[in-house]
């Protein structure tokens, strides 16, 4: 079940709505859903709520195009539950393709209620040569249970995280990459990364800095204290 699937849309506003999927039987649960856009683009102040026992690609808000001009995603509160069963992809938040975004005061968040594999799902994640495009500020990305814990960039997906709340995230994965990275480098400033276990960056290492991250990170202004 699609509740928003838009495509090739000038000028897009999709703003203060109320976008909730409760389904047992569908394949796949998406909330709103944009290709390639032309002029501006804006999601702001939704609350998209997706609960399914049993789905694969349960995304809150996804993009596989990019608008003409920088897009901004703010203020939206996206929550996907999911089940027992065969389950993959699940995100919050996603990206593919090169997506050129601000995604600014948003709170992500995947509950897999059964704590089963959640094969590749994840808090947010970038995908595909997003580049240094999206710029990631102010959000809370919290209390995700899915293979890849709170955020996943892969193939040059190298955004920027400013001011980001990152907590209390777990990942399912044999080895627990809470932050899975794969050839990708994103700069991270200002943010709390905090988690009771270690917090790990396979394949690749972010740049951090000014940031408190648990067990400590090598660069520039970083802590290993309680935020509280």
């Amino acid at each position: 079940k699609e509740a928003v699937n838009l495509m090739r849309i000038v000028n897009l506003k999709i703003q203060n709505n109320y976008i909730r999927g409760v389904d047992q039987s569908l394949p796949s649960f998406k909330g709103i859903v944009c290709g390639s856009v032309e002029g501006t683009l804006s999601i702001e102040k939704n609350r998209i709520y997706l609960n399914h026992h049993s789905f694969n690609f349960g995304l809150g808000i996804s993009f596989n195009g990019t608008p003409t001009n920088r897009g901004l995603v703010a203020n939206n509160i996206v929550d996907v539950v999911v089940g027992s069963g065969s389950i993959n992809e699940n995100s919050a938040f996603a990206t593919s393709g090169s997506t050129y975004l601000d995604i600014v005061h948003n709170t992500f968040r995947v509950k897999n209620i059964s704590y089963g594999p959640n094969t590749n799902s994840t808090g947010m994640s970038a995908g595909l040569g997003s580049g240094y495009n999206n710029r990631f500020l102010n959000n809370i990305v919290v209390n995700n249970t899915g293979q890849w814990g709170a955020f996943s960039f892969k193939n040059d997906s190298n955004s920027t995280l400013t001011n980001n709340t990152i907590a209390n995230n777990l990942s399912s994965n044999t080895t627990p990459y809470l932050m899975f990275l794969l050839n990708s480098v994103p700069v991270i400033s200002n943010s709390i990364i905090i988690d009771n276990g270690e917090v790990y960056f396979p394949q690749s290492t972010p740049d951090i800095t000014y940031s408190c991250v648990t067990g400590g990170f090598t660069g520039e202004g970083n802590i290993d204290e309680d935020p509280l």
